[in-house]
């Protein structure tokens, strides 16, 4: 299954309702739902008006998948001596169970390359919970380089940067 062939809606086009019921749908079928950041909708609100950015992809009036692109995490960026202008995070990404395994994951760290660097940013970061292997092979893949584990707000992370 390829990315570009599914419908995508971005920012203000998405309606939040029917992200937010896809998110608790997911994670309610989730075997680790721990793995998975639980940002409330005002945050997601809030950050939207503050350069987060948001993707949700159709096939046919089904979401197949969603991700999210959010300013760094002052938590994270001040224990690295990085900056908000230089860094950007690589937010929960979401894909259906009727659609995992298809190369979805991957395919959206694509995206989200292309769209931090057309944004200006140099460096990402990744979070994973360390027994999510899937998300870690996948940020792997895309050359994110493992620094180090870290209890933080969202639980026990490892944290991985990348150079765009």
């Amino acid at each position: 299954m390829k990315i570009e062939d599914l419908i995508c809606k971005c920012d203000k086009d998405v309606d939040i309702d029917e992200y937010f019921d896809f998110r608790e749908k997911i994670v309610e079928e989730m075997p680790h739902p721990e793995w998975l950041r639980n940002r409330t909708k005002e945050e997601i609100v809030s950050l939207l008006d503050n350069n987060l950015k948001i993707w949700v992809y159709y096939l046919n009036d089904e979401i197949v998948c969603s991700m999210i692109l959010v300013p760094a995490d002052t938590e994270i960026i001040e224990k690295y001596g990085l900056t908000n202008k230089d860094t950007v995070n690589y937010g929960s990404m979401i894909v259906s169970p009727k659609y995992r395994g298809k190369g979805l994951q991957y395919q959206m760290l694509k995206v989200l390359d292309k769209c931090g660097k057309e944004q200006g940013y140099t460096l990402a970061i990744g979070t994973v919970h360390p027994e999510n292997i899937y998300s870690k092979n996948n940020i792997i893949k895309d050359k994110f380089v493992y620094i180090e584990n870290r209890e933080l707000k969202s639980g026990l992370r490892e944290i991985y940067l990348k150079l765009l």
